[in-house]
């Protein structure tokens, strides 16, 4: 009789460990959980605020003077050579839109860089004070045959025909922040012959884009457009 309640105990306390195995594991697989989701939330935070910061320095009214200048992007578009050409920046430094800052890419989208140095962001490059992600702005200009508003690119107050003023000009700012601290091949990056951040926003078809790559190669990233249309503003007298 004492044979089998001693059979009979050791059944109970194996059930029992078993049962507190399982709910380890439960309680473990779940805390896995957790923290991935909380790191997928901080990185998708991290991207999206560096894209914000670029898009806010770039419409920043301090800034846009710059911009505007003959030697700045605006007088770049204005040069008819350079009017379907895509400006790649990189985020970067004090002064992120200066032209020498940036390259163009070519018909066999080869980035050109304007000055030396210019162009997309290398490994050493630093978004936002943070070192695990880069931040790369491409500009292109809009067509006016794309605009479906009409007038929407005139001067308010002034005549079509006898104004004395530059037609205005929209801007298509595409902003991609990337998590390259976790990227642990930076040539799918970097290189300047396959890597993503050589390629164009909006290549010709049948070539892949910036974003297609980074999706490809499973890199985390965020991406956003904005417009941006510089025109100056004449009101009529009163």
């Amino acid at each position: 009789m004492r044979n089998r309640e001693r059979g009979a105990t050791l059944i109970v306390v194996l059930m029992i460990l078993l049962l507190i195995m399982v709910i380890g594991t439960l309680a473990i697989r779940q805390s896995l959980s957790s923290l991935k989701i909380v790191s997928n939330h901080q990185i998708n935070t991290l991207l999206l605020q560096n894209s914000d910061a670029a898009l806010v320095y770039f419409q920043n009214p301090n800034n846009v003077s710059k911009f505007a200048t003959s030697n700045g992007i605006v007088g770049y578009y204005r040069n008819e050579t350079n009017r379907d050409r895509e400006l790649v920046f990189c985020f970067a430094g004090t002064d992120p839109f200066n032209l020498s800052n940036a390259a163009w890419l070519d018909d066999s989208l080869k980035a050109q860089p304007i000055a030396t140095g210019g162009g997309p962001c290398t490994d050493s490059d630093v978004s936002g004070g943070r070192s695990q992600v880069i931040t790369q702005v491409h500009i292109k200009k809009v067509s006016s045959d794309n605009t479906s508003q009409p007038f929407s690119d005139l001067a308010r107050g002034t005549d079509i025909t006898s104004a004395k003023t530059e037609s205005s000009m929209r801007l298509q700012v595409y902003v991609i922040s990337i998590m390259k601290g976790l990227v642990t091949d930076t040539a799918k990056l970097f290189d300047k012959d396959k890597g993503c951040l050589y390629k164009s926003v909006v290549p010709p078809t049948g070539t892949q884009s910036i974003t297609e790559c980074l999706t490809n190669q499973n890199i985390l990233f965020n991406s956003q457009i904005a417009q941006y249309r510089f025109l100056s503003d004449f009101e009529p007298p009163k």
